[in-house]
């Protein structure tokens, strides 16, 4: 990469890592995270993946004060408890959830888990996944753009979204959001990369990090949607595509057992805990799962509560950009788009469409390294318009980063909630730095 986005991503690195310093949270394998994590210690140092001896959970929580309630899992018959949340972000753990045990060995903590060492390594685990993040967003966008668009499009990404609040602050980047982030950005680069030279290992590795994408939320099906797409310009182009792939049976192979490999982990462990190889681990949520049949699409992009286009405005403008990636690149215009328009109808057919404490919809921070693309075609259409037009939209985008920074600032001092806003509500505090009982 040139020269000056390598200083831009060093000063945007040291800007990640402070961030999550000065917001570190007290005890980071809490909440969802809890859930997440909780295979690591019950296979590998209590031995009991099904929670038979319910003791051990009971004493994790009244020590390290992890969750209010015991929703991360859902009791069987037989008195043995199933994870809700699929097993794959355990797998991205793992390399320093064994950091931590080794640090626990030397400093003489208590290997239970949950102490000081385990607690570090997977809060630096988060941010190292953060900045490899940062670097392939980079490399893509790179691929396709100036060094000034590619600087353009990962500032607007970090600080006129969400991203902020989802991966640096209040231990979020332990969260799937994080992790799932530099997965699609290492998918890009590596579908990239196999359309240049079709190489086993590259495919093999395509393989893996979209296995572990889907292990860890499994409606992150969508992901397989971008490199099958991807050169496909026409029904006639998809033939082509197809008969690529044929020539590369063994590579498309690979790529099928490794997904399937992965894939049985989570489907062997339902297996044995519940019965069955197929299991609703969200039946203890009522209410709580996929509305296909009644996605809630306007309420995930338009309310006030949490909607996407309300809280993220950046976005709204952003996806202009899909119309000149059109005109500009149709070879990846197919396999971006088909996978927002999928992505967006899953995650906004969630029942919880509002997805419980966060800022603006957390659920589309994954995707930023595609719209980071996409954000990247918008400014070289706006930089193609009468000056006018080219003023407006540099004022507006300059306005969204004050707009969101200045929000950040709201949802931190908790001006703005984290779960529940109207309308009325919104505009009562747009702009303020303090909030009255009136309000």
């Amino acid at each position: 990469m040139p020269k000056n986005i390598r200083i831009a991503l060093i000063v945007l690195a040291i800007f990640i890592v402070s961030m999550n310093i000065v917001f570190a949270p007290a005890n980071i394998l809490s909440w969802d995270v809890f859930g997440y994590y909780l295979y690591l210690p019950l296979t590998f140092i209590y031995h009991d993946l099904g929670l038979g001896n319910e003791q051990v959970i009971e004493h994790i929580i009244t020590e390290y004060n992890n969750t209010a309630t015991f929703y991360q899992g859902l009791k069987m018959e037989d008195g043995t408890w199933v994870m809700k949340y699929s097993m794959g972000m355990s797998f991205l753990y793992a390399p320093f959830f064994f950091l931590g045990w080794i640090f626990a060995e030397i400093t003489n903590q208590p290997i239970d888990g949950f102490s000081a060492p385990f607690q570090y390594a997977i809060f630096i685990g988060g941010i190292i996944y953060s900045l490899v993040g940062l670097w392939f967003t980079a490399k893509v966008l790179n691929h396709f753009f100036t060094p000034v668009i590619t600087m353009v499009s990962l500032f607007l990404v970090i600080f006129a979204t969400n991203y902020l609040v989802h991966v640096t602050m209040y231990g979020q980047n332990a969260m799937s959001q994080n992790y799932l982030l530099t997965g699609y950005a290492l998918v890009l680069w590596l579908t990239i990369k196999w359309h240049e030279r079709h190489q086993l290992k590259t495919m093999v590795l395509l393989g893996l990090i979209s296995g572990l994408m889907v292990l860890s939320r499994p409606t992150e099906i969508v992901v397989f949607l971008i490199p099958v797409l991807w050169g496909v310009t026409s029904i006639d182009e998809l033939k082509t595509k197809a008969q690529l792939l044929l020539s590369y049976k063994l590579h498309v192979l690979l790529f099928i057992g490794i997904v399937a490999v992965l894939g049985s982990f989570q489907f062997m462990y339902w297996k044995i805990f519940t019965g069955s190889f197929l299991f609703n681990s969200y039946g203890a949520n009522a209410g709580e799962g996929l509305d296909l049949l009644r996605p809630h699409t306007w309420n995930f992009l338009f309310s006030f509560r949490k909607g996407w286009f309300i809280y993220t405005p950046v976005m709204l403008i952003a996806s202009l950009g899909f119309y000149f990636m059109y005109k500009q690149n149709k070879s990846i215009f197919f396999a971006l788009f088909s996978y927002f328009v999928f992505n967006l109808y899953l995650v906004s057919s969630w029942s919880n469409w509002w997805y419980a404490q966060s800022f603006s919809q957390r659920a589309m921070v994954s995707s930023y390294p595609i719209m980071a693309i996409v954000l990247g075609y918008f400014l070289l259409g706006l930089f193609q318009q009468k000056k006018m037009i080219r003023v407006f939209g540099i004022f507006l985008l300059i306005s969204f980063v004050g707009l969101n920074i200045f929000q950040t600032y709201q949802v931190n001092n908790g001006i703005l909630h984290g779960d529940r806003i109207t309308r009325a509500y919104y505009f009562a505090v747009f702009g303020k730095t303090n909030i009255t009982e009136q309000d």
